[in-house]
């Protein structure tokens, strides 16, 4: 069962399409861009990035992949993203896999990413996720209306 505390922190934090994609849509690209420049051998891409995070920014990454199990993201857990190439194919696909911190076991749990399996094709997960990572106008993301005057004061 899900507890309370658990459906008020991802309501708080990654409730709607927009706090996750503003939330976690550009790290999510970074990630995107750093498997593009590997795919393409644009520039030297080292063979491991490591990010630090929130409980939150985990939860939107995974929310990303659709995964809506209500989980509550604990200290210590981790989302792995692993690019590779099938030898055979030359096609490239990526397995995502989620590290419990509160597991006493610790063992990376593979994700099933909705509409694509696991491991998933590289460009099907793009085209899936496309709409959390393309943010092309910050200014424009964010631009709040002026606040409007509750009531006149005579």
């Amino acid at each position: 069962a899900i507890s309370l505390r658990t459906m008020t922190g991802n309501a708080f934090f990654a409730g709607s399409f927009d706090q996750i994609r503003l939330l976690s849509g550009e790290l999510f690209r970074e990630i995107v861009d750093m498997f593009r420049s590997k795919v393409n051998n644009s520039t030297i891409v080292k063979g491991m990035y490591y990010y630090s995070g929130r409980d939150f920014t985990i939860l939107s990454l995974l929310l990303m992949l659709d995964q809506q199990n209500g989980r509550y993201v604990d200290t210590g857990s981790a989302l792995i993203y692993e690019l590779h190439r099938n030898p055979g194919t030359g096609n490239f696909y990526v397995q995502v896999l989620y590290v419990d911190g509160g597991s006493p076991e610790s063992a990376p749990e593979d994700i099933n990413i909705q509409g694509c399996g696991s491991p998933c094709d590289l460009y099907q997960l793009l085209n899936i996720t496309e709409k959390y990572y393309n943010i092309t106008n910050w200014n424009q993301e964010c631009i709040l209306e002026p606040a409007k005057p509750c009531c006149t004061m005579n």
